[in-house]
């Protein structure tokens, strides 16, 4: 029976797989993608060697902590948003943008070298494969006093296993 079953791939779930990883405790993490990261998503730019974020693309070290420390921890490098020139702002999608003319259009944000991408990577590494149960669809949960008994769709295949603990990382609809 699987001690620790992490549902969902994004940075909560990778994170806590990072920290029972380190603590020797058994865990398995269940992404129904067919990769880490959840909402993060970093693809190559066709035109150059950078990374473009299709998902979150900044983090505030003044409001965001938790984040600031996370990308410390890792050692990732990290940049400060050009600021420089104007930004059209919508406020209201019947009218015509706004320039907005600022010295700090983005107040202090700052980005990953390689994209966000870099931060699940961080996390994911060093953790054992076998952990890692990519195109695992969660179809249904049922408890069973001492344990959860879990039912996955995996391709054309159905997998069901018992775990003690069960971690929705999920984020809301």
């Amino acid at each position: 029976m699987l001690e620790t079953a992490i549902i969902g791939g994004g940075l909560c779930g990778l994170s806590l797989s990072k920290n029972l990883h380190r603590r020797g405790r058994d865990f398995a993490l269940f992404e129904a993608r067919d990769r880490l990261g959840g909402r993060i998503f970093s693809v190559p730019c066709a035109r150059s060697d950078m990374m473009v974020d299709l998902g979150p693309t900044w983090f505030w070290p003044e409001t965001q902590p938790l984040v600031t420390q996370l990308v410390a921890d890792l050692g990732l490098a990290d940049f400060l948003q050009l600021d420089q020139g104007a930004a059209l702002h919508l406020s209201d999608p019947d009218k015509k943008p706004e320039l907005l003319e600022s010295e700090s259009v983005h107040n202090g944000a700052r980005r990953l070298a390689g994209g966000m991408v870099a931060l699940v990577n961080g996390l994911a590494d060093g953790l054992p494969p076998e952990s890692m149960r990519l195109g695992h669809v969660l179809t249904g949960l049922e408890d069973r006093g001492d344990h959860i008994w879990l039912k996955f769709r995996c391709g054309d295949h159905k997998v069901e296993l018992a775990a003690r603990n069960v971690v929705l990382a999920l984020p809301p609809p």
